[in-house]
């Protein structure tokens, strides 16, 4: 029973080490997800090609579905321009090698020239492959 006291501070060492190493790593995807938005907004085809895993699915408000290829290729021909990206509410959850972000986020948006507004609920998935996150899906839902 003498040990009782270790036992107990030990494990409360440990719990903090990993609560602060989860802290961390949210606020790491937090940032890619920063990242993100900069890129879509600038059109930032070097970066989106960085943050995009290869089998990207970008699902949009309208129900579309994009593949990374037709994702990258819309900004780069301006057949789709964002304008303004804000977001609230955003929250991290991590479960092992995965990331999920949802927000809050209105996008507007020049789509074939015809401007758009959607107000969404947005969800990110983020999957550890190797040593970088990669973003695997998209998906955003009109409110």
């Amino acid at each position: 029973m003498k040990f009782l006291p270790y036992i107990i501070y030990c494990l409360f060492v440990f719990s903090s080490i990993s609560a602060t190493a989860q802290n961390e790593m949210e606020a790491f995807i937090l940032e890619k997800e920063t990242a993100w938005a900069n890129a879509v907004k600038e059109a930032d085809v070097a970066a989106l090609e960085n943050l995009y895993d290869s089998a990207l699915i970008y699902t949009h408000s309208s129900g579309v579905v994009d593949t990374k290829t037709e994702y990258i290729n819309n900004l780069k021909t301006g057949t789709t321009v964002y304008k303004t990206i804000t977001r609230d509410d955003i929250k991290c959850t991590l479960h092992g090698k995965t990331a999920i972000v949802t927000a809050h986020t209105v996008f507007e948006v020049l789509n074939n020239g015809t401007p758009i507004t959607a107000n969404t609920r947005m969800i990110h998935v983020w999957v550890k492959k190797g040593k970088s996150w990669k973003l695997v899906a998209h998906q955003t839902t009109k409110i």
